[in-house]
């Protein structure tokens, strides 16, 4: 019972840390001020942490597409890091569809290849094509898509647009 105590009392902890993320977020947004991406993202401390703030995408992963992600090793500084650079990286386009931005603006464009290049250096996949088939996943998977849609309405098939439109551009070049 000890034990259990102080496991949901780290969980509470860290539901209380998001809360506090969240609510500077909305202020900063008021205010029109950009956030500090590196103040406000704390991340994890273990890999035991990230095991469970991962553990629902697991076993979703594992019933759907009979894909076991519990053999993965987790390092706690590169899943911070790649959390925090999706988190702003999310922030950022979501902001995007709701000031009304074209999926081909120029600024929108230059975010996904800096997201790209981020993920190019973390070992992920990382084409224009591995953007837009990841996007194009992101809507028929309903674990995803609820996720992504609790943000913003919408959010999912605004970023398949731009990955669309991304991956267009990217050939033309």
């Amino acid at each position: 019972m000890i034990q259990q105590k102080y496991l949901l009392e780290q969980k509470i902890d860290r539901f209380k840390g998001l809360i506090n993320t969240i609510n500077t977020s909305i202020r900063s947004v008021k205010e029109g001020v950009d956030l500090d991406m590196e103040k406000m993202f704390k991340g994890f401390k273990t890999e035991g942490e990230w095991q469970e703030a991962l553990k629902d995408q697991k076993e979703h992963l594992k019933k759907e597409y009979d894909f076991d992600l519990s053999t993965q090793t987790i390092s706690v500084e590169s899943m911070n890091d790649s959390a925090m650079e999706a988190q702003s990286f999310n922030e950022d386009m979501i902001r995007f569809l709701q000031e009304g931005f074209s999926v081909n603006a120029p600024k929108i464009l230059e975010r996904v290849q800096e997201h790209l290049s981020f993920l190019e250096k973390k070992g992920h996949p990382s084409t224009p094509q591995d953007f837009l088939n990841q996007t194009e996943l992101f809507i028929v998977d309903d674990f995803h898509r609820s996720m992504l849609e609790q943000w913003q309405v919408g959010y999912t098939y605004f970023l398949n647009k731009v990955a669309g439109n991304y991956l267009a551009n990217s050939k033309e070049k």
